[in-house]
């Protein structure tokens, strides 16, 4: 094995770093055409979003939300070239596909809410119980978003989500793909919000204070649906750290506001009403 294969197959160790600023450090020298094309790419999509942040009354669907994250958020090149990388590490077509889709809502469900404030976006060769994760600065040297690739689809099956009706009610319909992407998106970028100074976030003990009926259906929805989960995984044997890792406030308050989130998506919504509601705090 060469140097240089040895080396890059340490870095892809630590993830492939997806971001703007990766992309061209991965592709920098190796093909002019494909800079010169990125950076044309870059350009009309700066300008598509910030016509898009601009105009925040304008009313967004499940379709129309996930088109513009797909068709705007990633030049066509940048996934392109990052497949080869990852089939060559031995990660499957679907589940690949899959992961880029994910990483296309949160990066695009991340500019709504912080618009240029934009971090590293990093795909994972390996599985993980999650598809997606944020790490921030309290635990690592640099914030960012993760995608798990290996079973990405898969776990993303069973990524269900909860509809309620106007009475707190579960409602028998389940949520389509796009809207099972959209809401891992909308929990991973809650994440990044509940990190910033002074930001107060849902809480089973705040539960009695929420004004908004439907909100408080889904967290006592929540309250009761972890509970369970901690007695299961407690059958399966799994640790107590395990099990505070997977079920907190922090996970607790994300799981709320996506879900409470897509299902006035469904409805159809404005980008302003829709930051409100990642951005909502007791």
């Amino acid at each position: 094995m060469s140097e240089t294969k040895k080396e890059q197959q340490e870095d892809f160790s630590q993830g492939l770093d997806y971001s703007e600023e990766g992309f061209d450090n991965l592709t920098s020298g190796i093909n002019p055409d494909l800079e010169a094309e990125t950076k044309i790419a870059k350009n009309k999509r700066l300008k598509t979003w910030q016509e898009v942040i601009e105009n925040k009354k304008e009313i967004y669907t499940t379709e129309k939300l996930f088109k513009i994250c797909q068709d705007n958020e990633i030049p066509r090149l940048r996934p392109k070239f990052l497949k080869k990388q990852l089939i060559e590490h031995g990660m499957e077509s679907d589940d690949i596909n899959s992961a880029f889709e994910l990483m296309a809502c949160i990066t695009g469900i991340n500019k709504i809410i912080f618009d240029e404030n934009e971090i590293p976006l990093t795909f994972v060769p390996e599985e993980s119980y999650t598809v997606a994760g944020y790490c921030s600065l309290s635990k690592n040297p640099n914030e960012s978003y993760q995608v798990f690739v290996k079973n990405c689809g898969k776990i993303l099956e069973d990524r269900a989500g909860i509809l309620l009706d106007e009475v707190g009610n579960q409602q028998n319909f389940s949520l389509t793909q796009k809207e099972i992407l959209l809401r891992v998106a909308i929990h991973e970028v809650r994440h990044r919000l509940q990190y910033q100074k002074g930001f107060k976030f849902l809480s089973v003990e705040n539960i009695s204070d929420e004004r908004n009926v439907l909100l408080k259906g889904y967290m006592n929805y929540f309250k009761n649906s972890l509970e369970i989960a901690k007695k299961l995984y407690r059958k399966k044997g799994e640790t107590e750290e395990m099990i505070k890792e997977k079920i907190n406030s922090l996970e607790f308050d994300s799981e709320v506001i996506a879900n409470f989130a897509i299902n006035e998506i469904r409805k159809g919504i404005s980008l302003e009403d829709l930051i409100k509601i990642i951005q909502h705090q007791p």
